[in-house]
């Protein structure tokens, strides 16, 4: 199963397929545990919300462990075009977590 990953703005960023996030061309960026991301050097990304944002409160936790890195996946053909509209979440409170990147 692949989710599709989206900015703040809907722009598509990429997807997680088998617990681990890659950007739109394949690249490996992450991992999923649950509804938490974490970056690939084991900080906390965000939280996965509507299985297609991942957002952070400003201030978050970091996270030392982290898996061995995946083999290179099959990258999905995009989502089709549809209009999906630009989330407007509380600015102070969440960051789209994807502009780390």
């Amino acid at each position: 199963m692949v989710l599709y990953v989206f900015t703040k703005n809907s722009d598509y960023w990429g997807f997680i397929t088998k617990q681990y996030l890659f950007d739109k061309t394949g690249n490996y960026k992450g991992w999923v545990e649950g509804k938490k991301v974490y970056k690939t050097d084991g900080t906390f990304l965000g939280k996965l919300r509507d299985s297609t944002f991942i957002l952070r409160r400003r201030k978050a936790p970091k996270r030392p462990a982290q898996p061995l890195k995946p083999a290179p996946p099959q990258i999905p053909l995009p989502p089709a075009p549809a209009f999906k509209p630009a989330q407007s979440f509380l600015p102070d409170y969440f960051k789209d977590a994807l502009e780390d990147f």
